[in-house]
């Protein structure tokens, strides 16, 4: 049985794998270098996933000689590293992706595919944000704490991120 941190994480994980295949389509079809660098941005969120997924079965990990008070803590490095990635590996394809555009422009063949991607990328996300949004909702029903749910459980991490990354989508940028 799959817990429910790690069924948002899972969603979250197939909407991104989602929007990056409609993103690489899109780039694909239109030849449009800034959908090629959104499709490896979602690669790298997805990728982002995975290390939420490690995340959770190593900090559920028993206590051993070299950990004595277990293995949870490690919830923090993973968080941090995935914070690290993304935005490095993200930073330098997009950087990449700017200067090669830049150096060679080509014109725009056809902005509706591209906008089109961008659509179904909402929809994808909005779908991996209600999972998200769902699973949030009951934790705070459980939870009775003064300050609502801990930030660094995986669920309410990644509902908080898609929450952020689906607002600009409405607007048709990142």
């Amino acid at each position: 049985m799959v817990s429910p941190s790690a069924r948002v994480v899972y969603a979250a994980l197939a909407g991104d794998l989602a929007v990056a295949a409609a993103k690489f389509g899109a780039s694909a079809l239109s030849g449009s270098t800034a959908m090629l660098t959104e499709a490896i941005h979602s690669l790298v969120d997805s990728a982002d996933q995975i290390l939420l997924l490690t995340d959770q079965s190593r900090a559920r990990k028993a206590p051993d000689r070299t950990h004595p008070l277990g293995y949870g803590m490690e919830t923090y490095f993973w968080s941090f590293f995935v914070a690290l990635f993304v935005f490095f590996l993200g930073g330098l394809v997009a950087f990449y992706q700017g200067a090669r555009h830049i150096l060679t422009p080509q014109p725009i063949v056809s902005p509706a595919i591209s906008l089109g991607a961008l659509v179904v990328s909402a929809l994808f996300e909005g779908w991996s944000f209600a999972v998200g949004f769902r699973e949030y909702k009951r934790v705070i029903r459980v939870e009775t704490s003064p300050c609502g749910p801990s930030l660094r459980r995986p669920k309410i991490q990644v509902f908080m991120r898609h929450s952020w990354r689906i607002s600009p989508r409405s607007l048709g940028s990142r």
